[in-house]
């Protein structure tokens, strides 16, 4: 037996364990012995002066006995209802505060992380929530799909490829936000089945799967978020840090959470609706290709008719970039041969004005006309094709020589041959410098300036004979200046510039 049921057996006074048998007569017995002592104690008191005096005094004492008491009970109640009542109103305060506070803690929304991230980060801008009647994909609200969905901009980035710098979708339970991230991953892990860079080009399906998806990607929670691939890995971990420390603040309320065999059920799908949709999009994709190749021949026959050098750089960049793309290698020969041809007609262009500029130049050198010669400068003046800069300073040149000639043209039309006479300046010959020239016999010659003064007092003499002079330099015959030639000399007025 336990050593604690024998200490149990002790204290009982049995050995036995039975109780002892309590009889009618044992037991109005101790009750008339317990009588008697009351009785006795009694009977004592009565021996007491106090005692007596207050034993008379007991049906007053008794009254205001019960007075009182009933005073304290009333207190008593009015107090247990004045602390029942401000406990209920410290309720309804709590409640107050405390009632909008778990509702929006359990409300859980795109729109709501958004606005308080933007609250601290400044650079957050264009906040757009999108409804049911707005949502891009057209889904929100359906089964296993989003339950609200924003996107927004971020002031920081020069440029977004993929428009905003991101996106942001809460859903019901965390098993429809695995399936969307899963979907959006798997989205992006097959694009290059179907958007081949073998076909495609490797740059044109690195434009086409990253725009089919962020460059991030990731979840928390209820949340699937996508970030720009413009934001850098800091301002990536910024975004990330401070959403998950919003989202951690709501209490997730999960609902309608699907079964595993329905997530499986809907991998599935996902994957035949995907493979159709890149199916699809393939097809569509190779139509845009096809009008990319009407465009591209169409600018070849707007650049042959232009022969312009704009347009030929342009098209050369497109003739470059279409040869990237192995799906228009079966044209790239045609494409290049024509583009080909356009750069050597524009050189037959250019040739053209070059040979246009030089004949009329030589025209000009026999002719010098002043006035065709003003137009090719103005001609070669609107030339700024760097292309033509080496012919321009041969056509300077050519320009300087021709001018010169003309100049010494003018200046012939002014030379005079005198002999013997009388002649008047501005009249005879025109005012300006000459060189005086003997070119046959001797005598004198005699000039007046238009006073009438002797300017010049000259012997000549074609040979110089006798210590004459054959040349006279550098004589301004001013307006109204006269002229005498004497004897039989001759003499030559060359006009100087």
């Amino acid at each position: 037996m336990p050593e604690e049921m024998k200490i149990k057996q002790k204290n009982t006074g049995s050995t036995s364990g039975k109780r002892k048998k309590i009889t009618k007569k044992q037991s109005n017995e101790k009750l008339s012995t317990t009588n008697k002592k009351i009785s006795a104690d009694t009977k004592q008191n009565d021996q007491s002066p106090e005692l007596k005096s207050q034993e008379k005094k007991s049906p007053e004492n008794k009254k205001t006995i019960n007075t009182s008491e009933s005073k304290n009970s009333k207190k008593s109640k009015v107090l247990r209802i004045v602390i029942a009542i401000g406990g209920l109103i410290i309720i309804a305060i709590a409640c107050g505060f405390l009632i909008p506070f778990l509702v929006d803690r359990l409300n859980i929304s795109s729109d709501k992380i958004l606005e308080r991230f933007a609250e601290k980060h400044s650079y957050v801008v264009d906040i757009e929530n999108y409804t049911t009647e707005t949502d891009p994909n057209g889904i929100m609200g359906n089964e296993n799909a989003y339950i609200s969905k924003s996107s927004w901009g971020d002031n920081r980035l020069e440029s977004i490829p993929e428009g905003v710098a991101g996106t942001m979708e809460v859903f019901r339970n965390t098993k429809d936000a695995e399936i969307r991230e899963w979907k959006l991953n798997y989205t992006k892990e097959n694009c290059r089945n179907y958007i081949t860079p073998e076909k495609y080009g490797e740059e044109l399906s690195d434009y086409v799967c990253n725009g089919l998806s962020y460059g991030t990607i990731y979840r928390n929670s209820v949340v699937v978020i996508r970030l720009t691939r413009a934001l850098s890995d800091e301002q990536v971990e910024e975004y990330k840090h401070g959403f998950d420390d919003l989202i951690s603040g709501f209490i997730i309320n999960e609902s309608n959470t699907p079964t595993d065999e329905k997530v499986e059920e809907l991998k599935k799908d996902i994957e035949k609706d995907t493979a159709a949709s890149f199916e699809g999009q393939v097809k569509s994709f190779e139509d845009d290709l096809n009008n990319l190749a009407d465009d591209f021949e169409k600018q070849i026959k707007a650049a042959t008719e232009s022969l312009s050098d704009d347009d030929y750089a342009e098209l050369k960049d497109s003739l470059n970039y279409v040869k990237t793309i192995p799906f228009f290698s079966d044209k790239l020969d045609k494409w290049t041969t024509s583009v080909k041809n356009v750069k050597n007609k524009i050189t037959e262009k250019k040739n053209a004005v070059i040979a246009n500029i030089n004949n009329r130049l030589s025209a000009i050198a026999s002719s010098l006309s002043e006035s065709e010669l003003s137009k090719v400068k103005e001609d070669i003046k609107n030339i700024t094709d760097p292309y033509y800069d080496s012919y321009k300073e041969k056509w300077e040149s050519k320009i300087s020589s021709i001018e010169t000639s003309i100049e010494r043209k003018k200046l012939a039309a002014k030379n005079r041959t005198f002999s013997a006479g009388k002649y008047t300046v501005g009249s005879d010959i025109e005012s300006g410098t000459y060189d005086i020239i003997a070119v046959r016999g001797s005598g004198n010659l005699f000039i007046y300036n238009s006073s009438q003064r002797l300017d010049v007092n000259e012997v000549m003499d074609v040979y110089g004979r006798y210590g004459f002079s054959t040349k006279y330099n550098n004589e301004y015959l001013g307006y109204g200046y006269t002229i005498e030639i004497r004897s039989d000399l001759v003499l030559k007025f060359e006009a100087k510039k």
